[in-house]
């Protein structure tokens, strides 16, 4: 599963670096209402420079988040809401006007799981 997490990691490292995004300040929130009391969700805004800009990035980062989909299944494995395979893979992208935003769910057995170093 590392290698899996290590190349989408990678993929997307290098779709950021190559996009004219610009990283704003991220943000952990309470995850929707319907959602369980203790979830929360990590929404970190990319400023880009026009808004076909955002909707390719847009594009892209939901691109490589269904190949990590793609890959963990063909390892026929399954992801963990406890590890970062279970984060990645339930990240939403949607774009307003030149920004993207990311949304990855996070629940509270993934930050319990960090916190005691279970995940490295």
């Amino acid at each position: 599963m590392m290698k899996i997490l290590q190349a989408s990691a990678a993929v997307g490292a290098i779709l950021l670096s190559c996009s004219s995004a610009k990283p704003q300040d991220a943000a952990a929130k309470p995850a929707a209402p319907a959602a369980k009391p203790q979830d929360a969700a990590a929404k970190p805004p990319a400023a880009t420079a026009t808004p076909q800009a955002a909707a390719d990035l847009t594009k892209q980062l939901s691109g490589v988040t269904g190949l990590l989909k793609d890959m963990i299944g063909r390892a026929h494995m399954t992801p963990n809401p406890r590890d970062l395979s279970g984060v990645l893979v339930a990240g939403r992208f949607e774009q307003r006007a030149a920004t993207v935003i990311g949304t990855w769910p996070i629940e509270r057995g993934f930050v319990e799981a960090l916190a005691s170093g279970q995940i490295q």
